[in-house]
């Protein structure tokens, strides 16, 4: 992948990025009218408390809040420091008030509130899943960054060699890069351009297991006549299933936007395509 060094990690980057997807991305997100930290069993979690449906706020967190991922990972930048119990659980509940909880505790359902039709709100969350997710974006963000500014002294202190017997395993922050495994004869030089490769590798590998739960749908059907015949035209929009896999989509989406070749999404069959015109729509499959 080609990585623009003119660009950083910055959220004006993230918001440019996404904006563009506004009718390609409806998923809609359902906030709670209040939310509360309670003291359980098993640790403190945030539910949301009082209020009806007709109180709900509905939006739509890839159209509404293209800056959404960054926000998060600013919050685990700040989770990072290790505050006390306290401010931690403010930290959180701030930030769950804005967009909600992440949606990790129920199987998504919809619900036809007043306002329109969205995801069940969840209703109760833990704070240390929430802080667990919000470090993992932080972790993200901020090896991205490193990438985008050509640090090669940062990356060097992530990605290593790391030696298993008669074999070399290359490492990011401490985990494997699937199919990066060397023997002794064959072990690679960790140019800056390495470095690189294999920190986007890392973000893209953690990225497909949040991505396995997006999945394309079909939002109408419409009808065009090629060459005298008449053709049906499906148009695709994603299904998320919650915000924190909407969250992985919106980085994944600056992630491979990053470079010089974008990419785009058929509007057929919803499948990934280079994105040589800017108005092309569809892959070279459904043209």
């Amino acid at each position: 992948m080609l990585v623009d060094k003119s660009r950083r990690v910055r959220k004006a980057s993230f918001v440019a990025r996404v904006e563009g997807w506004s009718q390609t991305l409806p998923f809609r997100w359902a906030v709670a009218p209040a939310y509360a930290v309670v003291q359980e069993d098993d640790g403190a979690a945030v539910q949301a408390v009082g209020g009806s449906d007709d109180a709900v706020r509905l939006y739509a967190p890839l159209k509404d809040t293209p800056g959404l991922f960054w926000d998060f990972a600013r919050l685990g930048e700040k989770l990072a420091s290790e505050p006390g119990e306290a401010e931690r659980d403010a930290l959180v509940l701030a930030w769950v008030r804005r967009y909600g909880l992440l949606g990790t505790q129920h199987i998504p359902t919809l619900v036809h509130l007043p306002s329109g039709p969205a995801y069940r709100i969840p209703h109760e969350e833990p704070v240390a899943d929430i802080v667990t997710y919000a470090l993992r974006a932080h972790t993200f963000l901020s090896l991205y960054d490193l990438v985008l500014r050509n640090d090669a002294a940062g990356l060097r202190a992530r990605v290593r060699l790391v030696e298993k017997g008669s074999f070399r395993d290359l490492e990011v922050d401490g985990e494997s890069v699937p199919g990066a495994i060397f023997r002794e004869d064959e072990v690679p030089s960790l140019t800056p351009q390495a470095l690189e490769e294999a920190a986007i590798a890392h973000l893209l590998w953690r990225l497909r297991g949040y991505l396995r739960f997006v999945s394309p749908d079909v939002e109408r059907l419409t009808q065009r006549t090629v060459h005298g015949s008449r053709r049906w035209d499906l148009t695709r929009t994603w299904v998320m299933g919650d915000l924190r896999t909407a969250m992985m989509f919106q980085f994944y989406l600056d992630l491979t936007g990053s470079g010089q070749q974008k990419t785009g999404f058929c509007v057929a069959c919803g499948e990934p395509f280079p994105l040589t015109k800017k108005d092309r729509k569809y892959c070279d499959r459904c043209l």
